[in-house]
């Protein structure tokens, strides 16, 4: 039932728009019938790509060699709902940029700075995932640490300083021992990243294989 609303929801902006199209007379005017043109898009993307069909099972975790260090690499679950979000932010991002250029050449200068910052901030998760640095990414256990890397954040624990563990239901806690902290490291820019927890070491864990049993397991086995 939602994905037949989402697709009527869709197919009506997307009609809405191109019917818009056809009676401005200025190409400020066409860019914000375009906006409803692109909603539609939106729509319709996010319809088929939120499916059960579409949310495939993350990948199971494979053996690497990383920094000359045998590595256990438990990937995030990616696949079309996560490219869809980029896709769509890229979109956003782009009628951003068009209503601040027309806006700018047939109107005033305010609508470019108007529109920056939408502009900056919708574009710079696709430029950013398109770049390989804003990702899903995953947990790495090898002999000596535990490396997260999660949407533009780099965070790591030596196994040697964990003093216990604690698996919830969506994240995995691995507190340090007092005086010891995880060492983050920022990947990309303030806005597009992910929050730093003050403390302990969180793992999400609701993409990961099993939703993260495997990855407990493991170190659990390292840790005993």
């Amino acid at each position: 039932m939602l994905l037949v609303l989402g697709l009527l929801a869709g197919a009506a902006s997307i009609a809405l728009g191109v019917g818009l199209l056809g009676r401005v007379e200025t190409g400020f005017g066409a860019v914000w019938a375009c906006g409803f043109v692109i909603l539609g898009l939106i729509v319709l993307a996010s319809a088929v790509a939120t499916q059960p069909r579409w949310s495939r099972a993350a990948p199971p975790a494979r053996d690497e060699v990383r920094a000359g260090e045998p590595t256990r690499f438990h990937p995030r679950r990616g696949g079309l709902p996560t490219a869809t979000t980029f896709v769509v932010t890229g979109l956003l991002g782009a009628w951003f940029v068009a209503i601040g250029v027309t806006g700018a050449v047939e109107r005033t200068w305010l609508w470019a700075v108007l529109a920056l910052v939408p502009a900056t901030y919708f574009s710079g998760f696709t430029i950013l995932w398109a770049a390989g640095r804003f990702r899903p990414g995953g947990v790495r256990v090898t002999p000596t640490r535990v490396i997260d890397e999660h949407y533009g954040l780099r965070s790591e624990l030596a196994l040697a300083d964990v003093a216990g563990m604690s698996p919830r239901s969506e994240t995995l806690h691995l507190e340090p021992l007092e005086g010891v902290s995880p060492v983050h490291r920022r990947l990309t820019p303030r806005p597009w990243r992910a929050r730093v927890t003050p403390g302990a070491l969180v793992i999400r864990t609701g993409d990961l294989d099993s939703d993260g049993r495997t990855l407990v397991e493991e170190l659990q086995r390292r840790l005993a």
